[in-house]
């Protein structure tokens, strides 16, 4: 009865390490595959994921493997547009950014030129400077 346990056990633990052998074959071919999606332009990327898997072997390891693929490609592929989207925000930013800075500009040599005008009026128009006559340059 206790040799019968044993003989179990050790076929358990065969058992088991086939099937570690066989993940840790899966996980470099996701490796890979990650490695392939990163480095490709990703243009097929959406033609991969529709294509239907035609496989003999209909194993919960290959199906697990099918999925696992498509989840990658598929993240990938959200991973690109959000990267597209984060680059056109960068760009609109930007030009928002220098939009402002030339109007910022554009006001400091306007009222560069009125402390100018200021300076230049004679001591009693100086004297006589109102909020009106302020406005008159601004």
């Amino acid at each position: 009865m206790l040799k019968s346990k044993v003989i179990i056990l050790l076929q358990d633990i065969d058992a088991k390490d086939r099937k570690l052998e066989e993940l840790y074959a899966e996980n470099a071919e996701l490796q890979i595959l990650s490695k392939y999606v990163q480095n490709s332009s990703g243009d097929g990327l959406l033609e991969e994921l529709e294509a239907p898997v035609h496989s003999a072997d209909n194993s919960l390891s290959s199906q697990l493997s099918n999925n696992a693929t498509n989840r990658i490609l598929r993240l990938e592929l959200e991973n690109r547009r959000l990267h597209d989207t984060l680059d056109n925000l960068k760009e609109s930013a930007l030009h928002e950014s220098n939009a402002k800075l030339l109007e910022s500009e554009c006001q400091n040599k306007r009222l560069a030129i009125n402390v100018s005008i200021f300076l230049r009026a004679t001591p009693t128009d100086k004297i006589s400077v109102t909020p009106r006559f302020l406005n008159r340059y601004l």
